[in-house]
């Protein structure tokens, strides 16, 4: 959802975002973001359903990269939650963000 809530101040700036629960509800909104996207989602995410991903994927234009951790589930990335945090798809996303903000932050 971050990426959609910070939207309106800068459309142009490269953008990751993990599980945004809120972007399947607000894909008209994502014309309008013209800088990179990265979105990620845990493929066991009972929050997020897999046909919200699914949505999202469908509606991703050039320059939106959509991630499923298919073993993650809600929060995977969240270290202040031990219940939810999950090492390894934690671990994945992580490099494909570094990977993106240096492709897209270069210069």
């Amino acid at each position: 959802m971050g990426a959609v809530r910070c939207q309106p101040s800068r459309v142009d700036v490269p953008a990751v975002s993990f599980y945004g629960s809120g972007v399947p509800a607000r894909l008209e909104r994502m014309a309008d973001v013209r800088g990179p996207l990265q979105l990620h989602f845990g493929g066991a995410d009972p929050y997020i359903p897999r046909e919200d991903v699914a949505e999202v994927e469908r509606a991703a234009r050039d320059g939106v990269e959509v991630h499923v951790q298919e073993d993650g589930g809600h929060a995977f990335h969240n270290r202040k939650a031990p219940m939810f945090y999950q090492e390894a798809p934690a671990e994945r996303a992580w490099a494909l963000a570094e990977e993106f903000l240096g492709r897209h932050l270069q210069g």
